[in-house]
């Protein structure tokens, strides 16, 4: 009787939490909302459970649009805290990174999601980016080519601009 009382309350509580948690991820399908809106959805979903890494990183890449990369940076930050530390994750950092001109940075955080996820052509495409803007061509020019190797569609255009 105890054992079947602590399955009964086990399962009330996981269907209370499943009602609650992420209910309000389903209202930014609204194609009505604002970022700014999508925002707000976030918080709230981050007031209900502090500990969803998911939520840092959709409330992070929201401000990224909006242009509040610090903003965006610290929410990453916070997932990764949380152990929410998935390749994009990284890249989006380095995004934010990239568009406040902290290229160095960038370039840690592309070079981060590299080493989770190797055979991504896109990560080492973007930190070449980056080197670039710091001059680094040699080191953009690898990175290219390295993302050619890896099926990227648009390291070809940077090879025949930019690299020798």
């Amino acid at each position: 009787m105890k054992q079947l009382l602590l399955i009964i309350i086990s399962l009330l509580s996981i269907n209370f939490y499943g009602q609650g948690h992420g209910r309000y991820y389903k209202q930014t399908d609204d194609d009505t909302l604002t970022l700014k809106d999508q925002i707000n959805i976030y918080t709230k979903e981050i007031e209900l459970n502090p500990k969803d890494g998911n939520a840092y990183v959709y409330r992070g890449s929201t401000k990224n649009d909006v242009g509040d990369y610090k903003g965006a940076i610290q929410d990453y930050n916070k997932a990764i805290e949380l152990g929410f530390e998935l390749t994009d994750t990284y890249r989006k950092r380095g995004d934010a990174k990239h568009n406040m001109r902290d290229y160095k940075g960038a370039i840690n955080d592309y070079t981060k999601a590299i080493e989770l996820d190797p055979i991504y052509s896109g990560y080492p495409f973007l930190r070449g980016y980056s080197k670039y803007k710091l001059k680094d061509y040699k080191g953009a020019c690898l990175d290219w080519k390295k993302a050619l190797e890896l099926g990227s569609q648009d390291a070809p255009e940077m090879i025949r601009k930019f690299c020798k």
